[in-house]
């Protein structure tokens, strides 16, 4: 069972911000959307329907994008 990953944003781009998660295949497998604001913030992503395996994680805002990487065992 996996459980919800938690995502921090310093916020100083002062955006909203689209984040995106993709399985190996580069298959969109999570879109969610988030205001950042300018303190520390803090959002739930459920991946519970995310099979076992490595992903790809971009942040999209209107200044770039931010990549990452997500394992779940």
């Amino acid at each position: 069972c996996a459980l919800p990953i938690w995502i921090s944003f310093n916020g100083n781009e002062g955006t909203d911000g689209e984040l995106k998660i993709y399985n190996i295949q580069n298959k969109l497998v999570s879109t969610s959307n988030f205001e950042l604001i300018k303190s520390p913030y803090y959002a739930t992503v459920d991946i519970t329907s995310l099979e076992s395996g490595s992903y790809s994680v971009v942040l999209i805002t209107n200044k770039g994008s931010h990549n990452s990487t997500l394992q779940i065992k």
